[in-house]
């Protein structure tokens, strides 16, 4: 199953593939549920003027989602962490002209790819592949 430490990559990776970097704050995090697509919850990342991960169908993963981004982002806490309190967080957006594609720590040399950062909690052999 892969964790949040399986999909993180350095700053040269994400150059390398042709991403640009530009910085942002993440304004908040929230679970979306939308009607038009049967009521499916998924989870939203917020930045001050980008919603760079909204993808409509991520609830077979939501929990993993979470748990992913709060140790990515450090924002653990002993007593929990609340969905409200997640807000103004420095970040930096991997983008291919006006897309975000992935998102990193502002302090630190890592990123995740949300293509990657959309399959944790998954077992790659679920899809067929190959086992990492």
């Amino acid at each position: 199953m892969k964790t949040i430490k399986d999909i993180v990559h350095n700053e040269q990776y994400i150059k390398s593939q042709g991403y640009k970097i530009e910085n942002n704050v993440i304004k908040g995090v929230d679970i979306n549920i939308i009607a038009h697509f049967g009521n499916i919850p998924c989870l939203t990342i917020m930045c001050e003027n980008i919603y760079p991960y909204c993808n409509y169908n991520n609830m077979r993963g939501l929990g993993y989602l979470l748990k992913g981004f709060v140790e990515f982002f450090e924002k653990d806490r002993e007593d929990g962490v609340m969905l409200s309190s997640i807000k103004n967080i420095p970040c930096r957006l991997v983008m291919n002209g006006n897309r975000a594609y992935g998102i990193g720590h502002f302090m630190k040399d890592k990123f995740i790819l949300f293509e990657d950062f959309s399959q944790l909690g998954t077992d790659h052999s679920e899809k067929g592949g190959e086992q990492e």
